[in-house]
């Protein structure tokens, strides 16, 4: 999705206040999407019932999915900001 960038300008918030805001922000999904392997499906607790190991595999992909498109809308409107500045 295409990130909808602020409009800088003299009445708004200073553009190195937003860029700082946003960075925090993508500092903090960084550690999650690192982190996010911690909660890996383990075979070991899904085997009983056929098919819920498949279905835990792509949740967690579509977590990790989630994470990266956030990540990444994050760094366009960074640059949306910083290109106005």
């Amino acid at each position: 999705m295409k990130p909808i960038i602020p409009i800088i300008h003299q009445n708004g918030t200073h553009p190195d206040r937003l860029v700082e805001a946003l960075s925090d922000f993508h500092d903090a999904l960084y550690q999650l999407c690192q982190r996010i392997g911690s909660i890996s499906p383990n075979g070991r607790d899904y085997y009983p019932q056929p098919g819920l190991m498949d279905a835990a595999v792509a949740q967690h992909q579509r977590r990790s999915q989630v994470l990266t498109d956030l990540a990444a809308e994050i760094v366009a409107e960074i640059e949306g900001i910083q290109a106005q500045a």
